[in-house]
């Protein structure tokens, strides 16, 4: 016996439409991947402050990642008495407040500004994505993909904006994370007037199918986000290692390429967005982690076999785009749910897209380490074909519940 592809009610989609809140939510959730995206720049200037305090800087990382762990873990128990338009402006507010913190000369207040971020970051993001699906129902899809473009674009500003603040010597770098600070100031008279939204009731008609409890489908969709998102952070952890060491492509070059993979990254998104209007999720997640599998195979083949450094440049790109659109699409197929589970969906998503930051570049850089990173590259590569299969299997059902 087959299992449903999705609990939601089946409705027609309606005309999609953008209104004032969706709006809102784009802008509030670029403000969220800005205010995070200070994080890798921070590291940086601050390494080059004290060369000594490299490896605890470092920590700010992992320490962010227990944040997000932590809110995807208890967010929606611990939030369950607030409504979402108290939650956005005051888990904004902390977000700013713990980017600026990360100004800090004294670890131990850094630290704290870094779970902060994490923490903070992750209750806005949980909220405002699950407010947006809430709102857009069966074209969910949409807005999450279009949110996602936003976000990224916001989140490449970070340091270019931090970098030109560094250049101005009665500014230093420290005054670029103030930026998020002086956006959110922009930010709230819209999050205070935008009519938002509610979590559901569990009086919700459909909430009693499932007594509360998220069903088997959310749980594939939520595992193969998890495999997504662990090969996806990977690469871009240990992207540019591997050019230089296993393509031997020149340190500053391997650098510049996963900067322009980010870029691929962001196109990628858009496009994926677009399809999802005029094609199937299930059909678009096989047709994301195909073409993420063709390109992190031909990376690695080109690199264990010598060929000249365009093709693994060419194949890092190919994978960027494929595996672009995954997030946004799995997390869409997630939250086909009653309104009345979506926060909780939303948690858990962010739960697993924290443990798959945390625990996959760790397993990889360990691996490096061990059997060089040409071979330590078989663990992207297995959990992007371990995804290739799920996908393929999540459609297979679609197929089969459709004829």
């Amino acid at each position: 016996m087959g299992v449903a592809l999705s609990v939601e009610q089946k409705t027609a989609a309606p005309p999609w439409a953008r209104d004032r809140f969706t709006l809102t939510a784009y802008l509030a959730l670029g403000f969220f991947m800005l205010s995070r995206s200070v994080l890798a720049p921070f590291i940086a200037y601050r390494s080059a402050e004290d060369p000594g305090a490299a490896g605890l800087l470092g920590v700010h990382v992992s320490i962010a990642a227990a944040g997000i762990i932590a809110a995807g873990m208890f967010w929606n128990r611990l939030g369950a008495g607030y409504s979402r338009r108290t939650t956005v402006p005051v888990a904004a507010l902390l977000l700013a407040l713990g980017a600026l913190g990360l100004g800090a000369t004294v670890l131990a207040v850094s630290f704290a500004a870094a779970f902060l971020l994490g923490a903070a970051g992750s209750v806005l993001n949980i909220t405002l994505q699950s407010a947006l699906s809430d709102r857009h129902g069966a074209n969910r899809r949409i807005a999450l993909g279009e949110a996602a473009v936003v976000s990224s674009l916001f989140g490449a500003l970070a340091p270019f904006a931090i970098a030109a603040c560094s250049r101005v010597p009665f500014l230093g770098w420290r005054s670029g994370l103030v930026l998020p600070l002086l956006l959110l100031a922009c930010l709230l008279p819209l999050l205070r007037t935008t009519p938002m939204p509610e979590k559901g009731s569990h009086q919700d008609p459909d909430a009693p199918r499932h007594g509360g409890n998220l069903p088997r489908v959310f749980r594939a969709w939520v595992g193969l986000l998890f495999l997504c998102s662990a090969t996806e952070w990977a690469v871009i952890y240990w992207g540019a290692s591997f050019l230089h060491g296993a393509a031997g492509i020149p340190v500053q070059w391997a650098a510049m390429a996963l900067g322009v993979f980010l870029g691929v990254e962001i196109l990628g998104k858009a496009l994926w967005s677009f399809l999802s209007r005029r094609a199937p999720v299930e059909r678009l997640m096989t047709a994301c982690t195909l073409a993420a599998l063709l390109g992190i195979t031909a990376l690695i083949i080109s690199a264990r076999s010598g060929w000249p450094p365009v093709v693994p440049l060419a194949a890092l790109m190919v994978f960027g785009f494929g595996i672009s659109g995954t997030t946004q699409l799995a997390t869409a197929a997630a939250l086909a749910l009653p309104r009345s589970l979506s926060t909780l969906a939303m948690s858990r998503v962010s739960l697993a897209a924290g443990l798959s930051v945390v625990l996959f570049p760790l397993l990889l850089g360990l691996a490096a380490q061990t059997a060089g990173i040409t071979d330590a590259f078989f663990i992207p590569a297995a959990t992007c074909l371990l995804a290739v299969a799920a996908s393929a299997v999540l459609g297979f059902r679609a197929g089969r519940k459709h004829d």
